[in-house]
């Protein structure tokens, strides 16, 4: 079976963590919830092509810039999980409950992944 590799693993490829910290951290909704406003599978055993991520719609999310997916290589402006990675503001921030602070090691992360595509 696929393990999950953390952040900080820099042996492993860095879409492997990024996609392992979504699976970790957002597939309990992000996937697993239907009723939920959500448009993108965080799921690790959904493969990056079916997982509605690279240019993925959005459900209306009116705090971000007009024009944004999901996440768009190369764009972090116009890429929905890095916004909403880097914000504490309680409208923008995900998750929207039980989170104080920004991780940084994976904010890190994810702006290289995008920078990677």
């Amino acid at each position: 079976l696929p393990r999950l590799s953390p952040l900080s693993d820099a042996a492993a490829p860095i879409e492997e963590r990024v996609r392992s910290y979504w699976d970790s951290n957002c597939s309990m909704c992000h996937g697993a919830v239907g009723s939920i406003r959500a448009t993108w599978d965080a799921r690790y055993s959904t493969p990056l092509d079916g997982q509605g991520v690279l240019f993925g719609n959005l459900s209306g999310e009116a705090e971000l810039p007009a024009g944004s997916f999901v996440a768009v290589p190369n764009d972090l402006e116009h890429s929905a999980l890095w916004q909403r990675a880097r914000s504490n503001e309680p409208a923008l921030r995900m998750p929207p409950l039980g989170r104080r602070r920004v991780d940084t090691e994976y904010v890190r992360l994810l702006e290289q992944w995008l920078a990677s595509l």
